[in-house]
């Protein structure tokens, strides 16, 4: 994927209805819904994807930062 598609796909992703999304984690009720738990979950894994691939990261390099993630 060139740069520049990338950059496109990573600024339509930014957007304020993302961003509000995502702010689901501040609801008072957020840690009581597991459905809000999962849309943040999903959005996260996403945007990880995103990044994977502007890195251009290999799945082993992939499988060390998620693993380095869990551990935390």
């Amino acid at each position: 994927m060139s740069l520049n598609k990338l950059t496109q796909e990573l600024a339509e992703w930014f957007t304020q209805d993302f961003w509000k999304k995502l702010g689901n984690r501040r609801a008072p009720d957020y840690l009581d819904s597991p459905e809000k738990q999962a849309h943040v979950k999903t959005l996260e894994n996403q945007i990880d994807q995103l990044v994977y691939k502007l890195y251009d990261l290999t799945p082993e390099e992939i499988e060390s930062v998620e693993g380095f993630n869990e551990e935390k």
